[in-house]
């Protein structure tokens, strides 16, 4: 087993999130093919999940509960449709995501295990976007969150959707606010601005990190390991017992 552990790379994990229309795949773009970081993105996972020939079933079981009126002709789900009834109930937001969060978490294991094990990736990054909602941020080391103010955030939904204010203000009100989300995180990138700035705002975070993570690769280089912890732990009793045995016999 210690010889297994020990061709398993030391590996952190981060997290990125943020909200509806916040820019959030634009920074998994820029870090994925910038930066050369492995993003394990969970809306990919998620709609991987519920296609029709994925083995977990979990369409079968989305239809199921939701009607035959969730899927297409073709057979795939109909996200808007789906959308549209699950947005306006938190009910069966919560039940739809307890449908799929099985097929999530095993595909999750298994590209996270392929990425460190077999790619010997030291860093991952889950691309979440309910990683508050659902607790992740604890599995985490760094948390990050793309934010932008609501009034952008409402009219960037608006025109990328083609909907009106109604039913945008809905759809983020589905959502925990990047007001409450911004407490949470470690780090926050702000994309309220232009596409540059925004470079340039990851750039700087990234220089943080790589100082960051260099202390720290130093602070664990003198830190004893597991093994040398056990070892010592079991060792010093006896060592004290042979020492006053020692002592005893040379009438010390």
């Amino acid at each position: 087993m210690h010889v297994l552990l020990g061709r398993v790379p030391r590996v952190s994990l981060l997290s990125l999130s943020g909200g509806i229309s916040s820019g959030k795949s634009t920074v998994t773009t820029l870090l994925r093919t910038d930066h050369r970081y492995h993003v394990i993105d969970f809306d990919v996972i998620a709609r991987d999940v519920v296609s029709p020939t994925h083995p977990s079933r979990t369409l079968q079981r989305v239809v199921s509960e939701f009607g035959p009126s969730v899927i297409r002709e073709d057979g795939s789900l109909d996200r808007e449709s789906l959308g549209r009834i699950v947005f306006a109930d938190s009910a069966k937001r919560a039940k739809l995501s307890s449908l799929m969060r099985p097929a999530i978490w095993r595909a999750f294991a298994i590209e996270a295990l392929r990425a460190c094990i077999v790619d010997r990736h030291k860093e991952i990054i889950l691309d979440v976007p309910l990683l508050f909602e659902a607790k992740l941020n604890l599995i985490c080391s760094e948390t990050i969150l793309v934010y932008v103010n609501p009034e952008i955030q409402q009219e960037r939904l608006m025109k990328r959707d083609s909907i009106d204010a109604a039913v945008a203000s809905q759809k983020i009100a589905a959502q925990w606010s990047l007001d409450r989300k911004k407490a949470l995180a470690d780090i926050v990138i702000d994309n309220s601005g232009t596409l540059e700035q925004l470079e340039e705002s990851i750039g700087k975070w990234l220089i943080a990190h790589k100082r960051k993570e260099a202390r720290q690769r130093w602070w664990r280089s003198w830190v004893p390991t597991p093994p040398v912890v056990l070892i010592v732990t079991i060792a010093s009793p006896l060592l004290l017992a042979l020492n006053f045995a020692c002592r005893w016999m040379a009438g010390v």
